[in-house]
């Protein structure tokens, strides 16, 4: 896992366990010395943020149940879900969330995971469906305002025009295609001033 990972780890073993580290597997590290659990790099991140990321469901499983905090924040405010978004790794996403993550939670710049999302390209569309299939208390909430522009993810994916995007949070349950930014612009605007001729065309058969 890059720089971080079974290298780092058998330095962190190597300081707690002295001439065993060569000896004791991974497993047995985890799941006796909890203390390494949540051990974060200098940019804050976790092991299980570096599983995440990697799409590594085995670990994720195994970290989590050894007791690894699923909020812990890297310095940039971003959880493992955060890095399993990212990393585009799609079962470790659906892991995450039947396991408790939080889809709400804003990085530092206050913009949620279906924000940064639904700003992406086309092969992130994928992610947007998984990120708005969640249902009950871990539930998405798709109208969601940023922290900077007062945008909802929908004002991303009509600023950026992403047509598939778009039509995806169109069609879900109680979402606001008229919501306006804080400049009183609402997605259809958006897509307008960049020409997204296809996107305007999508908007304009939805909004009443």
């Amino acid at each position: 896992m890059s720089d971080y990972g079974v290298k780092k780890f058998s330095c962190h073993k190597q300081g707690f366990l002295g001439d065993r580290a060569d000896t004791i597997s991974f497993t047995e590290v985890v799941k006796h010395l909890k203390i390494l659990i949540n051990l974060r790099d200098s940019n804050g991140k976790t092991y299980l943020m570096a599983a995440s990321a990697e799409g590594n469901i085995v670990l994720i499983n195994l970290l989590i149940d050894a007791g690894a905090d699923l909020d812990k924040r890297d310095t940039r405010g971003r959880t493992a879900f955060y890095h399993a978004v990212f990393g585009h790794q799609l079962q470790a996403v659906t892991i995450l969330l039947s396991r408790g993550s939080d889809v709400e939670r804003k990085d530092t710049n206050g913009f949620t995971l279906l924000h940064l999302a639904a700003g992406r390209g086309h092969e992130w569309k994928d992610v947007v469906a998984a990120l708005l299939q969640t249902k009950g208390e871990t539930a998405i909430e798709v109208n969601q305002r940023d922290n900077s522009f007062g945008a909802t993810p929908l004002h991303f994916a009509c600023f950026q025009g992403h047509i598939d995007t778009v039509r995806l949070l169109l069609n879900h349950d109680g979402i606001d295609a008229n919501a306006m930014d804080k400049d009183g612009d609402t997605p259809l605007h958006l897509a307008v001033r960049k020409r997204h001729h296809d996107v305007v065309t999508l908007m304009l058969s939805q909004v009443s």
